[in-house]
């Protein structure tokens, strides 16, 4: 029996076809969807076992490699550098983790992709500017925070020579108006929000009553744009 037979060690079987000059038949050593398998996997089979649509031949002189009718010729000491090169190659982390970091990648992008499209899906169905109550109240509210804004902390005239107590009193005057404002702000920027939420709600079907917070919706009184008409004049008159 050939020793060497089914032996899937490259180097020993170089080895031996140095020391006894011989002819072998040499095919893949597992399937081409494993993912053991790359060109140097090989085993010694008989002439019968060969994968006849590649296969390979080694023997003292090289190793032919016959595939889909075309041969590929190469000396045996060059075939063992390539191989000796190729095993330090594939232990480079790069390679030899590539797999691992391909299927991570893969997974990765597969999850995060589901992610997205199921966080568009959630917007679609619930972005607040979509929703014909919320919008504008959304809208209104920036608009406020906008002339908000243009309010001025300081006051002085820059014509007028101020008294330090005069300065005082005067900023302090300032304050107190801005202060009263913002409360103003604050309780019309609730009531667009409340209202526009409780209609919201109530658009979608969920039962409002006085336990709830929001109260009924009263649809004579606040307006399908979401705010108050008589509110956010006064308001506007006030800026």
């Amino acid at each position: 029996a050939d020793p060497l037979m089914g032996m899937t060690d490259l180097l020993k079987i170089i080895s031996s076809i140095y020391k006894e000059p011989g002819f072998r038949y040499m095919t893949a050593a597992v399937p081409k969807s494993s993912i053991d398998y790359h060109p140097y996997n090989l085993k010694v089979v008989t002439h019968d076992n060969v994968d006849r649509d590649d296969y390979y031949t080694i023997s003292s002189t090289g190793v032919t490699r016959l595939r889909d009718q075309e041969t590929e010729y190469t000396a045996l000491g060059i075939w063992e550098k390539e191989f000796k090169d190729y095993k330090i190659v594939i232990n480079i982390p790069t390679f030899s983790k590539f797999r691992i970091w391909k299927a991570f990648a893969v997974w990765r992008k597969n999850v995060r992709t589901k992610k997205i499209s199921k966080c568009k899906t959630l917007l679609k169905e619930n972005l607040f500017i979509v929703n014909d109550w919320l919008r504008p109240a959304l809208i209104s509210v920036r608009d406020m925070c906008y002339r908000i804004g243009d309010m001025n902390l300081c006051r002085f005239d820059r014509d007028h020579t101020y008294q330090l107590r005069e300065f005082q009193d005067v900023q302090m005057a300032q304050l107190k108006e801005v202060a009263d404002r913002l409360t103003d702000f604050r309780e019309l920027v609730r009531e667009i929000v409340k209202r526009a939420c409780a209609n919201a709600l109530f658009e979608a079907g969920f039962p409002l009553d006085e336990g709830s917070g929001f109260g009924s919706p009263e649809p004579d009184e606040f307006q399908n744009d979401g705010t108050s008409g008589l509110m956010l004049n006064q308001y506007e008159m006030q800026m």
